[in-house]
């Protein structure tokens, strides 16, 4: 089954990289291993997706889906819950923006459609307690056409 997810993300995480809002982050496709985790990061996670096909192949195929993109800031355990869930929240914020500014832009080929649609948060701290993490997940849905 064909599907538009790859290109996406590939297009995604270039778009994100290149962000000035997000200069200096650590954006990844996935878990970066084997580079060490950055106290802020972003990472282009994982998707679900259907496909609708068109009758008699005479359609196109559509594909929609949704994409998690995980923000994660840690800091050390002296540092507030508080001050780690508002940074990831803002750079939820400036990820949202970059999606909406793409679309009014054009999006890549076909893709259709992208908006954020959800989020869920956060917070960790490590069995020794000398750190802390906030995070948020982005949900992202996106229709796209697989055949054109």
């Amino acid at each position: 089954m064909p599907s538009t997810i790859p290109r996406f993300k590939a297009a995604l995480l270039a778009r994100l990289q290149t962000s000035p809002g997000l200069a200096g982050i650590q954006v990844s496709w996935g878990n970066p291993h084997p580079a060490r985790l950055a106290d802020e990061l972003i990472v282009i996670d994982a998707a679900t997706a259907r496909q609708t096909l068109g009758s008699m192949g005479t359609r196109p195929q559509d594909e929609r889906y949704t994409l998690d993109i995980v923000v994660s800031v840690t800091g050390p355990a002296r540092a507030t819950q508080q001050s780690l869930e508002e940074r990831a929240f803002a750079l939820a914020a400036v990820i949202e923006k970059n999606v909406i500014d793409w679309r009014e832009s054009g999006l890549p080929f076909g893709i259709l459609w992208v908006q954020v649609e959800g989020l869920t948060s956060g917070e960790a701290f490590t069995p020794q307690g000398d750190t802390r993490e906030a995070s948020v997940v982005l949900t992202v849905a996106v229709i796209a056409r697989t055949a054109l």
